[in-house]
């Protein structure tokens, strides 16, 4: 087993699952440090530690978004002396952002940029359940955020990121649901096609302002040099609705803003 993995971590994870084999922490950059992978006499599992309430609605947001067409985990949750797990099966494939990597042809990235889009439409279909979700304050955006960065980037960028996020979330409720607010290549499996095997990290998928959600996925779309029009023209095609065009180009500067400022952290953490 990973030596790097804390005592505490591996005992809940060995109470949690049974016949483990190995346990062991992602390679991948960026990943948080609160995700393991553990290996088991009946199947490979991805385990992420988090707080109860990010943890119950990860597993709730999953199974709403499942109902509706969309490809992602099968989450369920543990609990052990306090500490929360979400968990599920190891998911065959790359990312898109691993495929583009490694060369990916271009129409194979426009099909899954495309794909992506569909599901996105399949979410704004989403009902929020009346009664059980509302009271989680991690079905709010800005609370998942914190949450989040809190774990990547640590508390006192999370505590300026959540005042921000939640000014960018504030509008008309038609506009607000059930949204993945971080659709991005390194949260996608697709198969080398460009076909969407899941949507992964279930902590972005948080009661959010649509057009704050598109905005990861236009961000990620103007990095690979595609025109932004093309992408507003592809979702309003496919969903049969307009979208704000002005307010996303806001936010797009607002998310390059937000990345300058973590670039800015994590070098000053690294000295």
């Amino acid at each position: 087993m990973d030596k790097k993995i804390p005592d505490f971590r591996k005992k809940v994870l060995l109470s949690c699952f049974r016949g483990v084999i190995n346990i062991t922490t992602p390679n991948n950059a960026g990943t948080q440090n609160t995700v393991y992978f553990v290996k088991t006499n009946t199947g490979d599992f991805v385990a992420k530690f988090g707080c109860r309430d990010m943890v119950l609605k990860n597993c709730i947001a999953a199974r709403l978004a499942g109902r509706h067409g969309i490809s992602v985990p099968d989450v369920s949750t543990a609990e052990y002396n306090g500490q929360w797990i979400e968990t599920y099966p190891m998911i065959s494939g790359k990312t898109l952002f691993e495929r583009i990597r490694s060369g990916m042809p271009e129409p194979a990235v426009r099909l899954a940029f495309e794909n992506m889009l569909t599901q996105f439409v399949y979410m704004g279909n989403i009902q929020m359940p009346a009664k059980q979700p509302i009271n989680n304050k991690c079905f709010e955006i800005h609370n998942t955020t914190y949450e989040h960065t809190k774990n990547s980037n640590g508390a006192a960028m999370a505590m300026v990121l959540r005042p921000i996020v939640y000014m960018l979330n504030r509008g008309r409720a038609h506009n607000s649901g059930l949204y993945h607010s971080d659709m991005s290549p390194k949260n996608v499996i697709v198969n080398e096609k460009g076909h969407i095997v899941s949507i992964i990290d279930m902590d972005s998928m948080t009661v959010c302002n649509r057009d704050f959600a598109f905005s990861a996925i236009a961000d990620k779309w103007c990095e690979m040099g595609f025109n932004l029009n093309e992408l507003y023209d592809k979702y309003e095609y496919l969903s049969n609705h307009q979208i704000n065009r002005i307010r996303i180009g806001g936010m797009l500067r607002t998310i390059h803003l937000g990345k300058y400022l973590m670039f800015k952290t994590n070098k000053h953490r690294q000295k």
